[in-house]
């Protein structure tokens, strides 16, 4: 069964919350220089090790996972997929997106949607 969690924090609880699962997708906002609404598909070492992802959530959220990992080596998904949206303004919190982003979220949406339906009709 898929589940859709929304988490806040880029700290521990994304632990509590993929912990145990099979396969997980993470959504992030990003601030890396490209144009906003550029979406970048990242793994764990990617963002533990760019500095590049200086002036990201991605390096916070590096940290944790990796962590994770290393301290839940068996209670980590084996299979996790992280996808960064590049945002203008990353240090405000806000529920408003600029019409990029939005477009990008649409897009998102629809490549989880395959990820997820290539995984069922594997599992068939």
């Amino acid at each position: 069964p898929c589940r859709t969690e929304v988490v806040y924090t880029v700290g521990f609880e994304v632990l509590d919350r993929i912990r145990g699962a099979q396969r997980a997708i993470i959504v992030d906002a990003c601030m890396l220089g490209n144009q906003p609404g550029t979406i970048l598909e990242v793994g764990v070492d990617d963002i533990c090790t760019s500095h590049g992802l200086v002036n990201s959530h991605a390096v916070t959220l590096g940290t944790t996972l990796k962590t994770g990992y290393v301290c839940f080596p068996e209670e980590m998904p084996p299979e996790l997929r992280i996808l960064l949206i590049e945002v203008k303004e990353i240090k405000e919190f806000t529920q408003q997106m600029s019409p990029e982003v939005e477009q990008a979220v649409d897009v998102v949406v629809e490549r989880i949607k395959a990820m997820v339906g290539e995984k069922v009709e594997m599992g068939s």
